[in-house]
């Protein structure tokens, strides 16, 4: 069994810009594409600290006794497309 201990600030900054577009096909329909990228940057140091009552061939206590800290990358980027098809009535 495993202790998870967080340390520092978890919060970040990000931000999420979108551009979609929409067309009219005939009377009822409509076609559309949207774009969305996600981006959030990390500058505070949080780190998640593994360690806890685990025999001594737990891979999080192999190499230190203490425990092994986890960090989150520092930068993380998502982007994403969505197509749509729409009938309206």
């Amino acid at each position: 069994m495993n202790t998870f201990v967080p340390a520092g600030n978890d919060g970040v900054w990000g931000f999420r810009p979108e551009r979609g577009v929409e067309i009219r096909a005939g009377h009822h329909w409509s076609v559309g594409a949207e774009y969305l990228m996600t981006g959030l940057n990390d500058k505070d140091e949080f780190t998640v600290r593994v360690k806890g009552p685990a025999p001594a061939t737990n891979p999080f206590i192999l190499t230190n006794a203490a425990g092994t800290d986890l960090r989150r990358a520092d930068q993380f980027d998502f982007y994403s497309v969505r197509f749509t098809a729409g009938y309206r009535f």
